[in-house]
This record gives structure tokens, C-alpha cells and sequence, in this order.
């Protein structure tokens, strides 16, 4: 079974949100959950091309360098990322194949360093959370 991973971004005042209204809080938290995804992607399409090259399938693939997101090779990475309703007002961001984790931190193990897309994309979606709760939520208050 792949181990996946997930994120979790958590601010204190999205309890009470929620709480003050339920559909408008789980209805910003859906979009939150579909920008993070498409953020991901992006990082993964927009990953510098510094990495070491290779030939698969009759064409070169330049992967991304340590530090940078991956960059896709065959897709199943990037089309894995998905998010799932875990309660009303509750989502995670999955990133669904056996070797996300390893990419995301590393594994010494294998002698590889991380190469992180989950961590960039919370700290992206962090930073929306004010503004999109303030559109949901602007009619409430």
C-alpha cells in the first residue's frame, strides 16, 4: 500500500468559523484544498530543469536538483495529488504514490536528498486562508 502524504495547515480561528458558519467555512476550505493541488502541480511543472539528464522511453528527461520539486517524468506523481473531504470543513492533500514521502524529505537510505513540494505548497495555501475565508465569509459578519 503507498504511503502517502499528507498536509494538515491548521489556524486557530477556522474552529470558530466553521462553527459560525458551516457551509460557507467548508465551502473555503474545498477551494483552499483545490488551489493547494494545483499549486503542487504548478511547483512540479515550474521545477528548474538543473537535475541530471536521462533517456526513458526514447525521450530525455531532465530531473529537477536537490531542494527543487520534482519535476514529472511518466505523470504519476503529479496526477496523483488529489484532496479528500475528511468532515465538514476538514480536507487533506494527498499526494498518492509510494515514492512522495522519500521525494518530499529525503532518504538517506538511498542517498537521496529531498526534494520538497508539499511543505512549499501549505506554506503557499497558509497564506491565503485570511483572504479566502474573507470572500465566504464577508456577508456573515
Amino acid at each position: 500500500m503507498a504511503k502517502n502524504v499528507h498536509v494538515r495547515i491548521k489556524k486557530n480561528n477556522l474552529r470558530k468559523l466553521a462553527q459560525m458558519a458551516p457551509g460557507e467555512a467548508d465551502a473555503a476550505i474545498r477551494v483552499l484544498a483545490e488551489e493547494g493541488v494545483n499549486i503542487a502541480k504548478q511547483l512540479m511543472l515550474n521545477s528548474p530543469r538543473t537535475g541530471r539528464s536521462y533517456v526513458r522511453g526514447g525521450k530525455v528527461h531532465v530531473a529537477s536538483s536537490p531542494g527543487n520539486p520534482p519535476r514529472p517524468d511518466r505523470g504519476r506523481l503529479i496526477n496523483s495529488l488529489r484532496h479528500e473531504s475528511r468532515g465538514t470543513a476538514v480536507r487533506v492533500i494527498i499526494a498518492g504514490t509510494e515514492y512522495a514521502r522519500p521525494l518530499e524529505f529525503g532518504s538517506p537510505a538511498r542517498n537521496r536528498a529531498a526534494r520538497p513540494f508539499m511543505g512549499p505548497m501549505a506554506y503557499e495555501v497558509e497564506g491565503l486562508v485570511d483572504t479566502v475565508f474573507d470572500h465566504f465569509l464577508e456577508d456573515k459578519a
